[in-house]
Formats: structure tokens, C-alpha cells, sequence
């Protein structure tokens, strides 16, 4: 996936533009995505990029920070939204975690989730997340609205890659 394609898929219209901004990408891995999220947040906005193996960013508004998100304080500022892609399918109690990070969130914030529209597990999905189960997953943790940003076909299976946008 290149960085266009990225930022297509997680650019919401309501997002706020208008102040910086902190951000966590959990799950960050080479970083493609704490780019492109990068790109389209107000200028000065900082981009936490978190994954347990070693990351180097050139960015200087990207932090790295080796954690594991499931188990590891975050120890972050409180945060005007967090960014899984493809990471929250790792995780079994899903309904735990994502409560414990919305502590971590300024009220009103945004969470932006991308995942395979999967319903059977495999080596790379061990937790799959169908679109219609993150939809009342989220909303069972207490988020309020939840749109739809874009899908895309997996360039890996046969499946579809969604991105939502949670309030």
C-alpha cells in the first residue's frame, strides 16, 4: 500500500483541523500509516507511533515509543485520537483494551480502527473483526458515532480491508 492509498483510507472529513493535535498509532509498524495520518492533521499536531519492535522515524513529529499497547502503560498526554490498523485482530478481549484506552482520550475524540472484514481466524488474523462486530463492539465500549471512511481490496487474500471513524 503506498501513502496515498493510506491517507485515503483514514481521511474522515470530521476531523478536527483547526488546532495540533496529539495522536497514538498502536500497532505502528514500519510506520506507513503514523505518516500518512501525519500528513493530514494540522500542522505542529505530534504522531505517538507505538509497537513493540524497533521503529526509526526521520519525522520529527513522529515519537516512537517501544510498548506493547495490550499490556504496557502508555504513559502518553492525554490524546485527541488513537489509530489501529490492522492491530486491534491481535487482541482476544477486545472490550478491555479499548476500554482502558479510552482513558486515554480527550472527551469527544476520535478513534480511527482499519481491519480485514473477516469472520474466521488464520495465522495473520488470529482475532478476526467483521465490520458489523466492530460496529457494536464500539459502541458496547460507549462510543457514540461511528461512520464508515473507505474500504479497499487486501492486496494479501481475498477479503476487504474497512476503515471507520469513532466518536
Amino acid at each position: 500500500m503506498t501513502l496515498s492509498e493510506a491517507k485515503q483510507l483514514i481521511s474522515s472529513p470530521s476531523l478536527p483541523t483547526d488546532q495540533n493535535q496529539q495522536w497514538a498509532d498502536l500497532g505502528c509498524g514500519d510506520g506507513l500509516f503514523s505518516k500518512a495520518l501525519l500528513t493530514i492533521l494540522p500542522e505542529g499536531s505530534i504522531v505517538h507511533a507505538i509497537d513493540q519492535t524497533q521503529q526509526t522515524f526521520s519525522e520529527p513529529n513522529i515519537e516512537f515509543h517501544r510498548l506493547n499497547f495490550e499490556k504496557d502503560n502508555l504513559e502518553l498526554p492525554l490524546l485527541n485520537g488513537i489509530l489501529m490498523a490492522n492491530s486491534l485482530h491481535f487482541i482476544k478481549d477486545k472490550s478491555s483494551l479499548l476500554r482502558r484506552l479510552k482513558d486515554n482520550l480527550l472527551s469527544g475524540c476520535s478513534f480511527i480502527l482499519i481491519e480485514y472484514d473477516l469472520a474466521t481466524s488464520n495465522r495473520w488474523v488470529p482475532y478476526p473483526l467483521k465490520i458489523e462486530a466492530a460496529i457494536n463492539l464500539f459502541t458496547e465500549v460507549g462510543f457514540g458515532s461511528i461512520r464508515k471512511i473507505g474500504e479497499r481490496k487486501s492486496m494479501f487474500n481475498n477479503t476487504t480491508m474497512y476503515s471507520l471513524h469513532i466518536q
